[in-house]
């Protein structure tokens, strides 16, 4: 290899096709040894996942100053579009395929080669493990590390997940139920709806999400927001006494 020449391996992996998505990459380089990547992306499915991989890689590769560039990966659907052998139908694909052209242009040469599972072992340890850190860092919310008393809960939360939504919701219903409380509409369905498209907002603008939550016996008072941005929502229930 020369001194501008880099191979690289990349994957992606997607729990749920789509589902929350982790990207992994290894570069080689001439005498320098190697440069892992992995990366949490949200959400994602398998075809889009293995793109941004590809693309991160290829921009770090890029970033190293490579002129030549070796790709290979274990997915044949990415390698064999790129190559001019499969078409892309998915609009979605059709974006990240031609970011991934555009960005293979600025090599004076560049090659993609298809490779068995087994050769890529690196890449899809890296783009797996990045989905099992993020989900670990998703600690489940419990009333007993709480303080406060359940009638007069005043909660804060961020968010940079959808893998945390469904602690966030349960954590809500755990609240009102412990504290005998019984809302006058269910909040659920707008509040994961409203967490959804906080989501998508928060991957868009890369920051995190932001989550208020008051409850004070006779009242819920809920407002989400993108970090250090207007609230995205805001919503008030009414809250009843079990009979």
């Amino acid at each position: 290899m020369s001194a501008k020449e880099i191979v690289l391996y990349f994957d992606g992996a997607s729990k749920g096709n789509p589902g929350p998505a982790g990207i992994g990459a290894v570069l080689f380089e001439n005498s320098k040894g190697q440069r892992e990547i992995k990366k949490f992306i949200g959400t994602a499915t398998n075809n889009q996942a293995e793109y941004t991989a590809l693309l991160t890689a290829l921009q770090a590769a890029h970033d190293l100053g490579a002129e030549r560039v070796q790709v290979f990966s274990d997915s044949e659907l990415v390698i064999n579009q790129l190559k001019g052998i499969y078409q892309i139908k998915d609009e979605k694909l059709k974006i990240l395929y031609h970011q991934a052209v555009k960005l293979s242009g600025a090599f004076k040469e560049i090659t993609y080669q298809h490779v068995p599972r087994e050769k890529n072992k690196i890449a899809d340890r890296l783009a797996n493990e990045a989905v099992k850190e993020a989900r670990n860092q998703s600690e489940p919310l419990s009333l007993s590390n709480h303080s406060k008393t359940i009638k007069d809960v005043s909660l804060e939360l961020r968010i940079n997940s959808e893998l945390f939504v469904p602690s966030v919701i349960d954590f809500i219903k755990e609240l009102m139920k412990k504290a005998n409380l019984l809302p006058e509409q269910e909040p659920a369905v707008s509040l994961l709806d409203a967490l959804q498209k906080a989501q998508k907002s928060s991957l868009e603008h890369n920051s995190g999400i932001h989550i208020q939550f008051f409850c004070d016996g006779e009242s819920v008072r809920l407002v989400v927001n993108l970090e250090n941005q207007r609230p995205l929502l805001y919503q008030q229930f009414k809250i009843q006494n079990k009979s």
